[in-house]
């Protein structure tokens, strides 16, 4: 009842101004003595708007939470003609020949406003496969794809950054800045604005903050986290990602520790440049050149290299 009915959305909902009715809706359903409401999915209002289609005027809203929309049948856009539901929501087969992984992230309503009042079919469970309704059906299926896209550049910008940031495991081997400036630059590209502020704002726990609803991306310039380190048997070590100087990619200009004990690594070399085991590569190499400026027997390494790798990759 409460996806086909005329029935009003719950109150303080902003559906109720952006997709009301001309007319009264007129009726009120009670279940045990609660009132029903139309179905909705709460989130965040990512797009409205109003146009006209070969003749066919329509409105519409698509929500989305950031995540799944559950329950699985609030997916999608529903569509009513008259302030009557018409079928089962639907992304108008723009997943027909692409698959989208965020797809699923969206939910929403289409009001068909005049056009289509001849092209119902008598089970009020579709519409007439007549050229204006696919026209209409088009322009819907462009829309929710573009959303479903950009819900999937923004999502897995924000993933991209955090993951590297907090030290996850199948990251790029690339310094933090270098990774952070790269989804900036994503975000920015999908109309995100960016606030970058010199020092950590008390209360910030990360270095980078996205308000996905404001579209802004804040960066804290002086954050402590944005600096690439690793610590082994103790000691800290700052990480410097540089193409070897000599141009060589081999196993020898993979790593190398400088005086003062900070690391260089080797972009360049083709182990590190694995999207799934690059990082793995890249510390197992740490490990290894520490072990030889370290160590003054071969006895020594060979005790370092594997309490080490044992200490590092216990929880991989």
């Amino acid at each position: 009842m409460q996806e086909d009915l005329p029935l009003a959305f719950p109150d303080g909902s902003k559906l109720n101004d952006i997709l009301s009715y001309p007319e009264p809706v007129g009726i009120e359903i009670y279940l045990q003595n609660k009132k029903l409401f139309r179905n909705f999915c709460k989130g965040e209002l990512i797009d409205r708007g109003e146009t006209t289609v070969e003749g066919i005027r329509f409105r519409y809203a698509i929500i989305t939470p950031w995540k799944t929309v559950r329950p699985y049948e609030l997916r999608g856009l529903k569509l009513r003609l008259n302030n009557v539901g018409v079928g089962s929501r639907t992304v108008f087969e723009a997943d027909r020949t692409h698959k989208f992984s965020r797809m699923h992230w969206l939910s929403g309503e289409v009001q068909v406003l005049s056009g289509l009042d001849t092209a119902i079919t008598l089970s009020r469970d579709t519409f007439v496969s007549v050229p204006e309704y696919e026209a209409m059906s088009s322009k819907l299926a462009e829309i929710i794809s573009k959303w479903a896209n950009y819900l999937q550049d923004v999502d897995v910008a924000s993933r991209d950054m955090t993951k590297h940031l907090r030290g996850g495991k199948q990251v790029t081997v690339a310094s933090k800045k270098e990774i952070v400036e790269k989804n900036i630059k994503t975000l920015q590209d999908k109309g995100f604005t960016v606030r970058r502020v010199d020092k950590k704002i008390k209360g910030s726990q990360q270095p980078v903050y996205i308000d996905k609803k404001k579209k802004e991306v804040v960066v804290y310039s002086g954050h402590p986290e944005l600096e690439d380190s690793i610590s082994i048997d103790g000691k800290k070590h700052r990480i410097f990602y540089v193409p070897a100087s000599s141009g060589k990619t081999s196993y020898e200009e993979a790593c190398r520790v400088k005086n003062n004990g900070d690391l260089e690594i080797n972009t360049k070399y083709p182990l590190f440049k694995s999207k799934r085991y690059g990082d793995l590569f890249k510390k197992i190499y740490v490990i290894t050149a520490l072990a030889r400026r370290e160590c003054s027997s071969a006895e020594d390494m060979y005790k370092f290299i594997l309490s080490q790798i044992d200490k590092e990759f216990r929880n991989f």
